[in-house]
């Protein structure tokens, strides 16, 4: 099924002549509707709400971090907006990416994901040789003064590329299905062994829930279920730093002031 096949004719139909109308009045629409690729209107519920809550979240997350670092960042860096200037950085450089995400055609992220996932694949091994180690947990790549994370670089592409993927399963070979899904079990695997078992159990999930919605026969999906259960408690009972993590979740009082500190600090609050 294609990307176009998704939107009914009329509606696309719709956000074509809107967006025709839009480059030609341009000059009349107010000055922050200039920075968008699309009319607000031409706009699906579904994507001016999830806008909206990245800018909600956005500014929410400023006024939060500012709130909870400015004392520290006080004390340790003479400046108690220092924090909040590196994020205002990130904050610029991440809307700078979603404004190119939003101003590309979805066909030509179609294209781009199967690609884009194989190298940020390499990325996810190479960080397995050459990854930093923190905390017991080796997530983290350096690329010269830039520090990133694969297991979390990846997950865009993953979507797309399975929804491309589950999109027309029917219509695969026993290879095409075969080798996607062991590209997949193999990103699982390898966040699963940094060890990264909440991204891990976060990403077989939506792959899981993109081949339900997609009409995979219910059987397999279960089958596929019980064995992401079992090997998930497999990694939690020979993981030390995993089975403390979850018995911190269930009983945070246990210990308070180490494992527990956070989310004892979250009820808190």
């Amino acid at each position: 099924m294609s990307s176009r096949a998704l939107i009914p004719k009329q509606k696309l139909q719709k956000t074509r002549r809107n967006a025709f109308l839009y480059k030609k009045n341009a000059e009349n629409l107010p000055f922050w509707q200039r920075f968008l690729p699309l009319p607000w209107d031409a706009w699906p519920a579904e994507g001016r709400l999830l806008l909206t809550l990245i800018i909600f979240w956005s500014l929410a997350g400023l006024f939060i971090l500012g709130s909870a670092s400015w004392w520290v960042a006080n004390r340790e860096m003479g400046d108690g907006a220092y924090y909040v200037k590196r994020q205002l950085l990130w904050l610029t450089v991440s809307w700078s990416l979603l404004y190119v995400a939003i101003s590309t055609h979805l066909k030509s992220w179609l294209k781009l994901a199967g690609p884009l996932l194989f190298l940020t694949l390499l990325l996810l091994f190479a960080t397995h040789l050459l990854g930093t180690t923190i905390n017991g947990a080796t997530r983290w790549l350096f690329i010269g003064p830039i520090q990133i994370q694969p297991s979390e670089l990846l997950k865009p592409f993953l979507i797309l590329q399975a929804a491309n993927l589950f999109a027309q399963w029917n219509r695969l070979t026993s290879d095409q299905k075969f080798f996607w899904l062991s590209i997949f079990g193999s990103i699982l695997l390898l966040i699963l062994f940094q060890p990264n078992l909440s991204t891990a159990a976060l990403i077989g999930i939506l792959l899981w829930l993109l081949a339900l919605a997609a009409g995979i026969k219910f059987r397999n999906l279960f089958g596929i279920a019980f064995l992401g259960g079992l090997l998930g408690a497999t990694s939690i009972f020979f993981k030390e730093y995993q089975r403390i993590r979850v018995i911190s979740f269930l009983n945070p009082w246990q210990d308070p002031q180490g494992t527990g500190y956070q989310l004892v600090q979250s009820l808190l609050a």
